[in-house]
């Protein structure tokens, strides 16, 4: 039996030289250029290199293809614009022997000018991706504040108990019945009658129930709420029609969102092709 080859793909192709045909190409002329213009000859080289490795990561991260392939096109028209400066610019140690005028020929303010901002913006979606595509486990987040409450004698983990009932009820009453000893709940106290309710087996866990979902959002309910996630920040427009809908703004869940008897399942699920442009 051969070797086996971890990063081979179907038709002999490396996994890189497959996701690469994916990259929109930088203009050569202007690579080419800028290597001529610079002092040791690599610049366009260099950023040519630091292009394909940000495309690189985008086509690691979790989330579709058409998502994909818009961040591809937003970065190749940002990075195309910083190689045309850098094709432009020579620097003072090579302006100058060559008599060249080198204020005229100096582009580096406008290029540390646009490297900014697109550190800024591919940071920024990074995030975006990140925050969208994180699984929030709302049961492992308070049994870490229930344990971190009871580490500490001047704090009581009875909210977050309470609040871990109608997430993982089983979980709620072997915690309470643990920790029972220490703290002895008063009997006519809401988390004792959250108890008895949930031994009883009247306590209804809360569970998110996925109702839409497609390459640019998630659409969720969750307890009397409907909610949407999406995948990148919305631009302005789209969060008009939100908030006109009455959609709101949910810092907690990280996410957009109504009452159930607003909800409009038809209006959610055209989104992506009502407002294209705007998610």
């Amino acid at each position: 039996m051969g070797a086996f080859a971890p990063n081979k793909l179907a038709g002999g192709h490396t996994r890189e030289e497959f996701m690469m045909t994916s990259i929109i190409p930088l203009n050569k002329e202007l690579i080419h250029q800028a290597n001529y213009n610079s002092f040791g000859g690599t610049r366009g080289n260099t950023s040519d290199a630091s292009y394909r490795a940000y495309a690189l990561e985008i086509l690691e991260w979790n989330i579709a293809d058409t998502r994909k392939e818009k961040l591809l096109t937003e970065l190749h028209k940002r990075y195309s614009e910083i190689i045309k400066y850098e094709a432009q610019h020579v620097s003072i140690m090579v302006a100058g022997p060559a008599r060249y005028n080198p204020r005229k020929l100096d582009k580096s303010d406008k290029i540390l000018s646009l490297s900014a901002d697109f550190c800024e913006w591919f940071e920024g979606v990074k995030e975006q991706v990140k925050s969208a595509t994180k699984e929030s486990n709302k049961a492992k987040q308070l049994l870490e504040m229930i344990q971190f409450c009871d580490n500490r004698q001047e704090l009581n983990p009875t909210d977050y108990l309470m609040k871990l009932a109608s997430i993982d009820n089983t979980k709620f009453i072997e915690i309470f019945e643990k920790l029972y000893e220490k703290y002895r709940w008063r009997k006519n106290s809401n988390i004792y009658k959250l108890y008895l309710r949930s031994k009883n087996g009247e306590v209804q866990e809360i569970r998110k129930e996925v109702v839409f979902q497609d390459d640019n959002i998630v659409s969720y309910k969750e307890g009397e709420r409907y909610y949407i996630k999406f995948v990148m920040r919305p631009k302005r427009q789209l969060i008009v029609a939100l908030k006109s809908r009455g959609w709101w703004w949910n810092a907690r869940e990280n996410a957009w969102s109504t009452y159930v008897e607003k909800y409009d399942q038809e209006w959610v699920s055209s989104i992506s092709t009502r407002y294209a442009v705007y998610v």
